[in-house]
């Protein structure tokens, strides 16, 4: 009996792998009719993800070339590269070669222009206060002196300088409201 159950199984399954083969083409055949309905209506992130589904269930090199021109078209231009080159790694004999060589150089330029003008983007820079000896500059007598000083300075000279003059007369007088508005005019020394 145990003979006969195995020897059933033994000559079933080619039938199990094969069901299970056409199990994953049809799987393979529904993710590439949605890529293709949504490339065709430009929802290449939908397209290429259902494309590569199809390509993992299935393992056909031309849906390498979908997958390519996907991600071209989102401006994945590295991923599309790579696609591509596989693509005509597994099928040297495409029809579609020479166009997807031009295809590959204008890509392999756009990735190389595109690492030329990179911006290195590091950790920002900690910017050090100003020290003197070992000190930083707010810290130091010196600076809050001369500050002190400066402002001293800007109140005391004005001030002197009215005070000194000895209070003569202001030498802006306002004249009359004209039609013009108000004329100010300078006295004479």
């Amino acid at each position: 009996m145990l003979k006969n159950a195995l020897a059933a199984l033994l000559l079933l399954s080619p039938l199990v792998v094969e069901a299970q083969d056409s199990s994953s083409d049809e799987r393979a055949r529904l993710a590439f009719d949605s890529g293709s309905v949504a490339f065709d209506e430009g929802r290449y992130d939908d397209a290429m993800e259902n494309f590569t589904r199809a390509y993992d269930l299935s393992h056909r090199p031309e849906l390498l070339y979908n997958i390519g021109l996907s991600a071209d078209r989102l401006r994945h231009d590295a991923e599309a590269l790579r696609a591509f080159e596989s693509y005509l790694e597994s099928l040297p004999e495409a029809e579609n070669r020479p166009e997807v060589e031009r295809r590959m150089r204008a890509l392999r330029a756009a990735l190389a222009a595109e690492a030329a003008t990179a911006i290195v983007v590091t950790e920002p820079e900690v910017i050090e206060p100003v020290v003197a000896a070992g000190r930083p500059l707010h810290e130091e007598w010196w600076l809050w002196t001369a500050i002190g000083l400066g402002v001293v300075l800007a109140v005391a000279v004005p001030v002197g300088v009215h005070l000194g003059s000895g209070g003569a007369p202001d030498p802006f007088v306002t004249g009359d409201i004209g039609p013009g508005g108000i004329v100010i005019a300078l006295e004479g020394p």
